[in-house]
């Protein structure tokens, strides 16, 4: 689903700690926003209007946060031992 856009540098930008700018696959210079708040990730896409389908930026954002937080666990670890 997100695998080429999660491929493509600079397709994923942090506004914040909770917003990301993600660049459309099949649009040229289109972007949307994706916001993470209490109930999960939402983003500004037609294919996540109404917050039932994970779309494909959503995706790409999640794989971002899944990497940190294992960085940041293997990076205390380090520190400890």
């Amino acid at each position: 689903m997100g695998e080429v856009l999660a491929g493509i540098a600079g397709a994923i930008i942090a506004l914040s700690s909770i917003r990301w700018k993600a660049s459309s696959q099949t649009v040229h210079d289109l972007w949307y926003v994706v916001t993470l708040n209490s109930r999960g990730l939402i983003c500004q896409c037609d294919a996540n209007a109404g917050g039932k389908m994970i779309c494909r930026h959503m995706f790409v954002v999640r794989r971002l946060l899944e990497i940190e937080w294992w960085k940041n666990r293997r990076r205390k670890k380090i520190k400890i031992e």
